[in-house]
């Protein structure tokens, strides 16, 4: 599915372009692109999920995959800082930022997505591994249609012991569960008719994207996140023109760097906000050079964390646990 890998480069640079242009006054939603990543992964729990692996492997697993980069992001963003503070250190090695022991996010902001993910995915997985599939599905269903409700209604909002971080998970990885059934019952199915699919590719690629990016066309919360999902679902059938267009392996190579931009990219943010407090008025009147720089710049220290961190890292950290 190098298609999806496509959707991932996608979303990568719209949460991107999220965390930056406030600066520039842009209008824009850009934080639901973590639903995407949220509903994509949910998604692919299912496809790849083994009932014989157990869960100490899969938080061996995951761990290997997301400690070297959250850690080094929070490292490049300690150069800002005046102190360490250990619990949000920690939180940043052992994924429990704003997972309501610690309210707060770990030196890597958007680490918090990580932690996220981890938490609820391991908490699926092992509802998956442990019960019957119908029970699953029944609770799955439940926990997700509740979390959504309270999103909806209070965003990410501590109340109490309700954590609206990790309900955004809940939600958007439970409806990933579900469309991932979906798609086993669809791809050996003709559904629409060929030209009608085409079409239907491309009218939910558009409105997906625009939703978070032109205000105009922001539907909401909810709307934005069933896009997501017949997003993925109708690329992951590859049954049209443009699903089929995009299924190339040169999206999967870019899109190795997706992890290492997200969590790098903040420190450029956190660089573009020194220069705009000495030199605002000049950055504003030259905003398409400015834009452009600091694009550049994310992309850089994300291929750098990649090829540096990442990659060598993971292979010793695979190497000295088994």
């Amino acid at each position: 599915m190098m298609n999806l890998e496509f959707l991932r480069i996608v979303f990568t640079v719209i949460v991107v372009w999220h965390h930056f242009v406030d600066n520039f006054k842009i209008w824009r939603a850009g934080w639901l692109g973590v639903e995407f990543f949220f509903i994509l992964s949910g998604f692919l729990l299912v496809l790849t999920f083994k009932p014989e692996k157990t869960a100490v492997s899969f938080i061996k697993n995951k761990w290997i995959r997301f400690m070297p980069l959250t850690l080094y992001g929070g490292a490049l963003w300690l150069v800002f800082e005046n102190k360490i503070i250990g619990t949000r250190l920690f939180a940043d090695v052992f994924f429990y930022a704003c997972s309501g022991i610690w309210k707060g996010g770990g030196y890597n902001n958007p680490g918090w997505y990580i932690s996220v993910l981890f938490v609820v995915s391991l908490f699926y997985f092992y509802m998956m591994k442990v019960f019957k599939k119908d029970v699953v599905n029944f609770f799955v269903g439940i926990i997700a249609f509740f979390s959504t409700v309270y999103v909806v209604n209070y965003d990410n909002k501590f109340i109490g012991v309700t954590n609206g971080w990790m309900l955004r998970g809940l939600a958007c990885i439970g409806l990933g569960y579900f469309l991932a059934e979906i798609y086993k019952l669809l791809k050996e199915k003709s559904v629409v008719h060929q030209r009608t699919y085409n079409f239907v590719e491309l009218g939910i690629f558009v409105f997906a994207v625009l939703n978070i990016v032109v205000k105009p066309w922001y539907a909401g919360y909810v709307v934005a996140c069933l896009a997501f999902a017949g997003l993925i679902l109708i690329f992951a059938l590859r049954k049209g023109a443009v699903s089929n267009f995009f299924e190339k392996q040169a999206f999967a190579k870019i899109a190795k760097y997706c992890l290492s931009v997200y969590l790098t990219h903040i420190v450029c943010v956190r660089v573009l906000n020194l220069l705009f407090a000495k030199h605002g008025d000049w950055i504003l009147s030259h905003s398409a050079v400015s834009i452009a720089c600091v694009l550049l710049s994310v992309v850089a220290l994300g291929v750098f964390a990649h090829h540096v961190i990442e990659k060598p890292a993971s292979k010793a950290l695979k190497e000295w646990l088994g």
